[in-house]
């Protein structure tokens, strides 16, 4: 964990890992993005759902909520039939996959997007391997955002997984508030 406040520094001497940040943002403050948002066809879901529940599991098995990988590729295999029972037509859930405007034959990620009464929520964004560090992720973002704008959202929020700062230093670059630090302060047995 890497924070210059009192509150980092304490968890620090804690011995606290971070395990994962709750962040948003003001949906009117992003700019709009250069890229193409269309919704996902039944092919593109069958491919994003497995891999999908294996990314998800390996996120949530790193972040050491699981003692084993098979047990976190159950839990993950549940929250997905939990969240999308119906596919791509689950009431409340948008799916896309992102284009580059340039070259509108190329795939080159997705977007998952819960729209919540009062704000929307990304449960997965995703470059393709081959299209990363080119810019697509914020791209994908400020679609995302300018999707909650049009139906009405003024907040859009996410979780990032401690282990991935990356993408955490994706979502402050674009102005993304830390709303909430989840971490864990190991106890000694003692005795």
């Amino acid at each position: 964990m890497d924070r210059g406040d009192a509150v980092g520094a304490a968890v620090k001497l804690a011995g606290a890992e971070l395990v994962a940040t709750k962040m948003s943002i003001r949906v009117n403050d992003v700019p709009d993005g250069t890229i193409e948002l269309r919704p996902m066809t039944e092919d593109r879901f069958e491919r994003f759902i497995g891999d999908g529940i294996e990314h998800y599991a390996h996120s949530i098995f790193d972040a050491g909520g699981f003692e084993t990988i098979e047990a976190a590729r159950l839990a993950s295999f549940e929250e997905h039939k939990r969240l999308l029972p119906q596919g791509l037509q689950s009431p409340g859930h948008r799916l896309w996959s992102a284009f580059d405007a340039a070259d509108p034959t190329q795939e080159v990620g997705l977007l998952w997007v819960q729209e919540r009464p009062d704000h929307g929520f990304i449960y997965d964004i995703a470059v393709d391997p081959a299209h990363q560090r080119k810019g697509y992720g914020t791209h994908i973002l400020r679609g995302a955002a300018a999707e909650m704008r049009f139906i009405g959202r003024e907040t859009l929020w996410l979780n990032v997984f401690g282990h991935n700062a990356d993408a955490r230093r994706l979502y402050e670059r674009e102005g993304y508030a830390v709303n909430e630090e989840i971490v864990r302060i190991a106890v000694g047995s003692g005795g």
